[in-house]
């Protein structure tokens, strides 16, 4: 969390957070407000055991901001 509280991202809302031994899942939807949109991102956190993030993996549903570019 303290990752994502840094991240120079829009407001977020974590929509459901799942955990198994260093794997951490988060959904959420980043809300944009220029333009107003909302996108959905699935993020994948590998951690060691001191808990500091070893890698990230997102996958976002960015329909919205090619529909806007055209």
């Amino acid at each position: 969390m303290k990752y994502l509280e840094n991240a120079n991202l829009p407001p977020f809302e974590i929509k459901k957070e799942f955990e198994d031994n260093n794997d951490v899942c988060l959904l959420l939807e980043m809300n944009y407000r220029e333009p107003l949109m909302m996108i959905f991102v699935c993020g994948w956190f590998q951690v060691n055991d001191d808990r500091k993030i070893t890698s990230i993996r997102l996958v976002a549903d960015i329909r919205y901001l090619l529909e806007y570019k055209k």
